[in-house]
């Protein structure tokens, strides 16, 4: 059963992720901005998530690995924004 959900969300997320990030004509602007919304919550919940772990072990006096964590969080958004920035500057 997990796989099976594993393959699901798999396909789900790769699809909206290649819609989002697409140039066809074909595809509507409001599905693609439905898509990009789709990604920005994903990789949103994601990076909230470790920022929240981040902080429960900050609460719990683990500051090594609070600060670990908080550093991973702002390297993948990071990453994250400096690969939208490239993006966009392509698509000029």
């Amino acid at each position: 059963m997990e796989l099976l959900f594993e393959i699901i969300f798999e396909i789900i997320f790769d699809g909206v992720f290649e819609v989002a990030s697409s140039d066809s004509r074909r595809i509507p602007v409001p599905l693609r901005i439905l898509c990009v919304l789709i990604v920005v919550a994903v990789f949103g919940g994601i990076l909230a998530s470790m920022t929240f772990c981040g902080t429960v072990l900050w609460r719990d006096g683990e500051f090594f690995l609070s600060a670990l964590m908080y550093v991973l969080t702002a390297g993948i958004a990071g990453v994250l924004i400096w690969q939208f920035v490239k993006a966009s500057r392509g698509r000029k």
